[in-house]
């Protein structure tokens, strides 16, 4: 929901690929987003646009739950 009460929906779809055991390399993660946002908001710009994001799995402290940093960028 946003700050100004219009909620959007997110659908993230996401691809991870993983190096194998003992090969070199970080893990490879590409993301596609699609926005569903009213017709009649300031948001409505997000359901014509293609939008690409990178995910981020960051190292945990001790005692924090799990999560991804998600970027966001738009291509059209």
């Amino acid at each position: 929901k946003t700050h100004d009460g219009f909620v959007i929906q997110v659908i993230n779809q996401v691809t991870i690929h993983m190096p194998k055991p003992g090969e070199k390399g970080t893990p490879y993660t590409k993301s596609v987003l699609d926005f569903e946002a009213p017709n009649n908001s300031p948001y409505a710009y997000l359901n014509h646009a293609i939008f690409l994001g990178t995910l981020k799995m960051p190292a945990l402290k001790p005692g924090e739950e799990p999560y991804v940093i998600i970027g966001v960028y738009r291509l059209l």
